[in-house]
């Protein structure tokens, strides 16, 4: 006689909101026994919502920016992760949070609903964890006289913002690049070393050098000052010796048009 396996019935909901480092970890750990089965033996439902599909790995940026990595390299693929855990994902943002106040238990259970950005009917919870990363907050009043003086063209931040004096755009706000959230950061680290690429011959040189500086001295913050050097270095150097067989063949052609007339 053959044995049926029954499923257990939803029983609660528990509800993740970001795909932050601590969320991976626990989706992860969710599909690898034993949490896995305890999950489902207990009618357990997991579901994540996250406004984004591919979360970026802090701690792989310091080597995407000094170019050992690219883009994909250091992105997970959240929708993989929950297929991989039996764990439900919802590729929308969450924009409200309401609570179920339970008078039985004093206020504190009751669970609650999430409300999302693309009208989908509220999500349900029993227990809720929210783990959506950070940003700065830009002021929007940034006063420009602090860099108008300086000769310097480009000045970046790791811990809280970066900011390129190039861009004559009104408003502080807009002349400052935070490096969180990382998601886009690397669409703005782009853009810095494109302006330097770009940059006309001989604009940096030893008396007026392409200046970066880096607001924060934890350990995130030297290592993509280290990063950011590293590479700076390596597009100025190219610059360089592009400018030197330039202008080696504008002599070359120089001299052969001589010796022709001549």
């Amino acid at each position: 006689m053959k044995s049926t396996t029954v499923d257990t019935p939803v029983l609660s909901d528990l509800v993740l909101i970001g795909g932050g480092h601590a969320h991976v970890h626990i989706l992860k750990m969710f599909g690898m026994p034993p949490l896995k089965s305890i999950l489902s033996s207990n009618g357990i439902q997991v579901t994540l919502i996250s406004s984004t599909v591919l979360t970026p790995y802090s701690g792989m940026l310091p080597g995407y920016v000094a170019g050992h990595y690219e883009s994909k390299d250091i992105h997970l693929d959240l929708r993989k992760l929950c297929s991989f855990s039996g764990i439900r994902f919802l590729h929308t943002a969450a924009i409200g949070i309401k609570h179920n106040h339970d008078e039985k238990s004093g206020g504190q259970g009751g669970g609650g609903w999430v409300a999302c950005s693309d009208d989908r009917p509220n999500v349900r919870y029993d227990v809720l964890s929210i783990d959506i990363g950070s940003s700065p907050s830009i002021p929007t009043d940034l006063s420009l006289s602090l860099f108008e003086s300086s000769s310097s063209s480009s000045v970046n931040s790791s811990s809280s913002t970066t900011t390129d004096t190039s861009i004559t755009a009104e408003g502080g706000g807009k002349l400052v690049t935070p490096v969180k959230p990382i998601a886009t950061f690397s669409t703005r680290w782009d853009h810095i070393c494109q302006r330097l690429q770009q940059s006309p011959a001989g604009m940096y040189s030893p008396n007026r050098p392409f200046v970066l500086v880096v607001v924060g001295g934890g350990a995130g913050g030297i290592e993509l000052a280290l990063s950011v050097q590293y590479t700076l270095q390596h597009i100025l150097k190219e610059k360089k010796n592009k400018n030197c067989e330039n202008n080696n063949n504008s002599s070359s052609n120089s001299s052969s048009n001589n010796n022709n007339n001549n």
